[in-house]
């Protein structure tokens, strides 16, 4: 969960940890916005369904992330992903890396001159 303090209207993805946070997920989704703060808890809205308190640190039934952290995640995986299925030669931090046949230029061109 980071550093960051939770802020009203932020969107978090919650992941189950107990039964009851497997089906409160199951039934109304994982996608939550912060509506209210008190110390250490805050109370999140499954987009005009229900609602919840959920503890900031340790919570019992849910972990929990920014959404758009994870979106940040998901697309730089998926871009990955990407290049790799079409032959761009990428290391696994999708660092741009040469290829057999740009290393074999260098070496020529280093040789000659």
């Amino acid at each position: 969960v980071g550093g960051n303090k939770v802020k009203k209207g932020d969107v978090l993805i919650l992941t189950p940890k107990s039964e009851h946070g497997k089906e409160a997920i199951s039934c109304r989704g994982c996608v939550v916005k912060v509506k209210y703060l008190q110390p250490g808890k805050f109370c999140v809205e499954h987009y005009g369904q229900a609602w919840r308190w959920i503890n900031e640190y340790n919570d019992e039934d849910f972990d929990w992330e920014y959404k758009e952290t994870r979106d940040n995640l998901l697309d730089r995986t998926e871009a990955l992903a990407m290049k790799r299925a079409i032959g761009h030669p990428t290391d696994l931090l999708g660092n741009n890396m040469e290829t057999p046949k740009e290393r074999v230029e260098r070496w020529n061109f280093e040789i000659n001159n």
